[in-house]
């Protein structure tokens, strides 16, 4: 059973804010305990700085600090500047049922692309039903494209090398192989096939002396994943993925490592934030956990605003996900870009791992499945398994329909199913097994969206407050807006990991100059607006002329203009001047007053309240 389980450890509670947390700072639980023993993840404001910290970023505003003391925390939570402090949660990969030895291929493998009643199991007896299948073949016999649909699998790594898995590889252009160059500035050296975030390097895959998986870096289970969907196969004892009838390529984001396969919080966003930087159109998460009463905001924010297609495990306690939520699966009550998915076996009852309830949009094969592992191929169960099986099938939809956005490839899927008098719908909420020729013959249900969103309303006033108004134009929603100083191109977003976001309708600037505005909707449509600021942050110029008997006093602001002028005879201060006798000038700043000896003080303050007072000794 492959399905990644939460565990909290070790908790410090912070005795500095006496049970309390300040009114700035979000709880990340009840008692405003923080798991330090993995770190903390730090959310910013916008426009906020990490103060006095090595943090790492991994989404936008969003840093890891992977080692603080009681005391720094405490520190960091009276900063006005961050929105919320978090801890670094941990995942890992339960035990799985798997057959250890590698095995060939047969007939009755790949019972869940096409199942002819035949299985058997070790005894011999018959256990399949005909028809419990995906139906991929007469899906594969009404559609073939040669577009490409990239497919980001946030798992362990993936066996580049593998002779099933060679041609469905994405391979980034932009970088030279070897040349320890990071060509196209994405800020990873050498991500020619995705990125090892479990070990920080280009290094997708462990490798044994035989070929094989290394125990204490397996990544079997990626592998094993990324054949279901994209397998292509090109010797006798191999096998094909779901999506062998599409261009498929899957982007290696290997989140997960180690001999148990675990990760946490900071590897997975940081793959969320590469995938979406890179151009992936959906999300494999054969992943998750239950993460009882404390909750992963900053997990659930880059899920919300990565926007792609995310096909996620329901996971493998046998437990009702209404009751116990598994994430991120369970995020799909909250948006509509998470489709949850469980586990059928071969004979159309639901498997007895397979967590369920209404909350479980979809099932799919995933008890026996013969995929591809490290240097050959295996058998392994889990709702891990089931995933990939679904991400395949949306992997047809989205190709050759430009434009198209999860939510609705969402809503296609889930009417993409053959239903089954085993299965009801207080177990799934599609109560049947997923079926990839339904999915096919409902291709003129996606809707496509290639109008891009619009910036309207944009001004901005001298004290650096710009409003402005984004809407969608097209029908797939606006995802978000951000914004960036200087004049900039609508790549230097980067899909939306550079920049910082607008989360309402106005925001606050401090430095004059031109501001690039960049709006992206959910279908992925881009558009870039300019706004020249003016930040009124100088203060007025006071001069003073004597003219015979009188005092010729000029009053200048070259940017907002003048709101207030006074004056008054001695030396006065700021405070005093403010309610001071009032200074008439006229249209050029000029006021007259009458001259004394000793001193005479003037006071002025511009439109958006900067202020000068000035006192000038007459003879």
């Amino acid at each position: 059973m492959n399905i990644i389980k939460s565990v909290v450890s070790f908790v410090i509670v912070v005795t500095v804010l006496a049970g309390s947390t300040p009114q700035n700072i979000k709880a990340c639980d009840e008692t405003a305990q923080i798991n330090m023993t993995n770190g903390v993840i730090v959310t910013l404001r916008p426009n906020g700085k990490l103060p006095n910290s090595n943090g790492k970023e991994i989404f936008q505003d969003m840093y890891a600090i992977e080692k603080i003391t009681e005391q720094e925390l405490a520190k960091l939570q009276k900063e006005t500047q961050i929105k919320s402090i978090q801890p670094v949660f941990q995942y890992k990969i339960c035990d799985n049922e798997s057959v250890d030895e590698t095995i060939q291929i047969d007939s009755q493998k790949q019972w869940g692309l096409y199942n002819d009643g035949t299985k058997t199991d070790d005894m011999g007896e018959v256990i399949a039903k005909e028809g419990i299948d995906i139906g991929v073949k007469k899906a594969w016999e009404k559609f073939q494209s040669q577009e490409q649909v990239l497919i980001a699998l946030i798992d362990t790594g993936v066996d580049i090398e593998h002779e099933d898995l060679q041609d469905a590889i994405w391979l980034n252009e932009k970088e030279i192989p070897d040349n320890r160059i990071d060509d196209d500035g994405n800020g990873y050296v050498d991500d020619v096939y995705g990125w090892d975030f479990y070990n920080g390097d280009s290094t997708v895959c462990s490798y044994a002396r035989n070929g094989t998986a290394k125990k204490n870096d397996n990544d079997n289970h990626g592998t094993h994943c990324a054949g279901i969907i994209a397998a292509k196969s090109k010797n006798n004892d191999g096998m094909v993925g779901v999506a062998s009838n599409v261009n498929a390529k899957i982007m290696v984001c290997k989140a997960l490592g180690g001999s148990n396969s675990v990760t946490d919080t900071v590897k997975v966003i940081e793959a969320i934030n590469y995938a979406m930087a890179n151009g992936a159109q959906m999300i494999n998460a054969s992943w998750g956990g239950d993460l009882s009463k404390t909750e992963d905001t900053a997990l659930r924010t880059a899920i919300k605003k990565c926007g792609l297609l995310i096909v996620a495990a329901a996971g493998n306690e046998g437990e009702n996900n209404n009751l116990v939520p598994c994430y991120p699966a369970s995020y799909n009550s909250e948006y509509d870009n998470i489709i949850s998915v469980g586990s059928i076996d071969c004979d159309g009852e639901m498997s007895d791992f397979s967590n369920y309830g209404s909350s479980v949009d979809v099932l799919a094969p995933g008890r026996d499945i013969y995929s591809t592992v490290v240097g050959g191929y295996k058998l392994i169960s889990g709702t891990s398994m089931a995933t990939p099986f679904v991400s395949g099938i949306a992997a047809m939809l989205i190709a050759e329909h430009p434009g198209c956005y999860a939510k609705n490839i969402r809503e296609v899927l889930l009417q993409s199913y053959t239903p089954l008098d085993t299965v009801s719908g207080e177990m799934v909420k599609c109560p049947g097994i997923i079926s990839a020729e339904k999915a096919i013959d409902n291709r003129s249900l996606i809707a496509s969206d290639l109008i891009n969103p619009k910036i309207e309303n944009l001004s901005s006033d001298y004290k650096g407050k710009i409003k402005l108004k984004a809407k969608d134009e097209g029908g797939s929603g606006l995802l978000f807006v951000m914004y960036a100083y200087k004049k900039r191109k609508k790549e230097f977003f980067a899909h939306g990991t550079k920049g910082t976001y607008v989360e309402r309708d106005t925001i606050k600037v401090k430095k004059s100059g031109i501001y690039t505005f960049f709006a992206c909707d959910k279908a992925g449509n881009e558009m870039v607006a300019y706004l020249h600021v003016n930040v009124d942050v100088t203060k007025p110029e006071i001069s003073v002329k004597k003219k015979n008997a009188i005092l010729e006093i000029t009053v200048k602001d070259n940017m907002s203009g003048i709101q207030i002028a006074r004056y008054a005879y001695g030396k006065r201060t700021k405070t005093y001047m403010r309610k001071g006798k009032q200074l008439k000038i006229d249209s050029e700043g000029i006021g007259n007053i009458k001259k004394r000896t000793g001193y005479v003080t003037i006071y002025a303050k511009d439109k958006v309240g900067n202020e000068t007072c000035k006192y000038v000794k007459i003879k």
